[in-house]
């Protein structure tokens, strides 16, 4: 697997999700995230040959990313472990559209690393507490995909296409 998160993916991506987004009638946009509301969100793109994450963050939440990156850490630390076998408060493995809302983790890893797998992530906290840092930062909205057998880097927007629809669905029926 070789993803690479080019200026073409990053533009395919949200063409993706802004013809998804533009599509739904201003009378039925209520029901999306509070972060898809505010028309200061931004866009967060990370990748490895793992995985993606699409994630939609408040400025304030972006500034704390900004700050983990340049201090040479990853934009979202301790949300998906790199290793195998590690504590981790789930573990997603040929799944698709799973849900975690929600969530507040602290002092473990959100995600194990995952093969084949597409998540829905709103509303989640990390935070971690150690001698060496004491961070916590939210994730307002977010999509993984980990890659694997099934999904790689010539289907992978055919699988975020899923579930950005999924997402749709489901917060449409918490009306």
């Amino acid at each position: 697997m070789s993803f690479q998160l080019t200026d073409t993916v990053t533009n395919k991506i949200k063409k993706l999700i802004s013809n998804y987004f533009s599509a739904i009638p201003a009378s039925s946009k209520k029901v999306l995230p509070e972060i898809l509301h505010n028309k200061e969100f931004v866009y967060l793109f990370y990748a490895t040959p793992q995985y993606l994450v699409v994630s939609f963050l408040s400025q304030e939440n972006r500034g704390k990313v900004d700050e983990f990156i340049r201090k040479g850490y990853e934009p979202f630390p301790g949300l998906i472990a790199r290793q195998n076998k590690v504590q981790s408060a789930f573990d997603f493995n040929n799944s698709k559209n799973c849900s975690v809302i929600g969530c507040n983790i602290t002092d473990m890893f959100s995600f194990a690393k995952g093969k084949d797998s597409t998540i829905l992530l709103q509303d989640h906290v990390q935070n971690i507490n150690t001698k060496d840092a004491n961070w916590s930062y939210k994730i307002d909205l977010a999509y993984i995909i980990f890659f694997g057998e099934e999904i790689d880097e010539t289907n992978y927007l055919d699988f975020l296409q899923q579930v950005v629809a999924f997402s749709l669905s489901r917060w449409k029926l918490k009306q």
